[in-house]
């Protein structure tokens, strides 16, 4: 959704975190857990949801570096920025999972083929291996009290559709899950658990197909419908910009819609950044 945390936690400054463990949940998704004296106050929920989810800014050390030199916070608030040529590689994540309990968070990382900072450093992980982590922040990914509930991802939105879909199961909507993957049997996909309710189509990049999809899933749909509607969209910048603008032209509400490209094929990570941004722009999405 496009409003801002009205519960957000007080800001603090970036956390730098240490590599302790790492999960393989596909041959292509990779969960890195992080821990460090500086999670101490991460906070648990936000705006009254479990803080899995969230968005956080990972901030990579540039090369040379063996830690990234992040920015300070002073007791105005006011953050301070290192030079241009030492300021750390910043890039937006989700919260994968929280352990309060052991003080460690989870990040999940979509290891493409093309080299990217985010990628790389996740695919050369080692214990101990330093980055800093700033945030929890960000919209609602869903809006709770919708009548009709879509949600469209790939493996890159895995760790934010996981965590609606265990929110939604505490009070279950007709709904629809529209997973893409370039992978015939989904294989860089993790299993996914669906709430009650929730129907689940499987599909390829191919704007045509989604269309299709979304046509077929609300063609008896009124103007009370489109209003009361929850839209999730995430992952591939082509897919979710052309699914975002058929629902806004069908009567979905900006104000129930979150949708965030996270990567664009044939670009790479550091190309893309900046119109990632643009595109999330227009929906006020971080």
């Amino acid at each position: 959704m496009n409003q801002s945390n009205s519960a957000a936690p007080p800001r603090s400054g970036p956390r730098l975190l240490a590599a302790c463990a790492v999960e393989e949940l596909s041959p292509h998704l990779r969960r890195v857990w992080l821990q460090g004296e500086a999670l101490a106050g991460f906070p648990a929920s936000l705006e009254g949801a479990p803080v899995a989810g969230s968005h956080i800014k990972l901030m990579l050390a540039r090369p040379g570096q063996r830690a990234p030199q992040l920015p300070v916070l002073d007791a105005a608030g006011e953050v301070h920025w290192p030079p241009r040529d030492v300021s750390p590689i910043k890039r937006t994540y989700t919260v994968a999972a929280w352990d309060p309990v052991q003080g460690r968070l989870a990040v999940d990382f979509v290891l493409h083929a093309a080299s990217g900072p985010a990628a790389d450093w996740a695919r050369n992980v080692q214990a101990g291996s330093l980055i800093g982590v700033a945030g929890p922040g960000g919209p609602r990914r869903f809006a709770p009290q919708a009548r009709h509930w879509l949600l469209l991802g790939d493996a890159s939105a895995a760790p934010m559709l996981s965590a609606c879909l265990q929110q939604m199961q505490s009070s279950p909507r007709p709904g629809l899950l529209l997973l893409q993957s370039a992978h015939a049997n989904g294989e860089d996909l993790p299993p996914l658990t669906l709430p009650p309710g929730m129907q689940l189509a499987r599909l390829g990049y191919d704007c045509a197909a989604l269309i299709a999809a979304l046509q077929a899933h609300c063609q008896e749909w009124q103007a009370e419908d489109w209003r009361a509607c929850s839209i999730t969209l995430a992952g591939e910048s082509s897919q979710v910009v052309a699914a975002r603008d058929w629902l806004l032209a069908q009567g979905a509400q900006r104000a129930m819609m979150y949708a965030v490209p996270y990567w664009k094929q044939a670009h790479d990570e550091e190309a893309y950044h900046a119109e990632r941004h643009r595109i999330m722009d227009e929906l006020g999405a971080e």
